[in-house]
């Protein structure tokens, strides 16, 4: 199945499919959700998250609030 992606741009989305996932359960801190997905470095895993959604995690996190 061809995506046109690389394995690692993949494997990324996906990791932010769930990040956004969790971060709209409210259940984990931002940096704790990037940690649990293995993202040490908070920053790079924001970066990645803008690239895939547009918008930062900090603004899913203010949109979860309002629901």
């Amino acid at each position: 199945h061809e995506t046109g992606k690389t394995a690692v741009s993949y494997v990324q989305e996906q990791k932010m499919l769930v990040a956004r996932e969790m971060i709209l359960r409210g259940e984990m801190s931002l940096q704790n959700i990037a940690l649990y997905l293995g993202y040490s470095n908070y920053n790079y895993f924001s970066r990645l998250y803008k690239k895939v959604f547009h918008y930062s995690p900090q603004k899913t996190t203010a949109y979860q609030s309002l629901s």
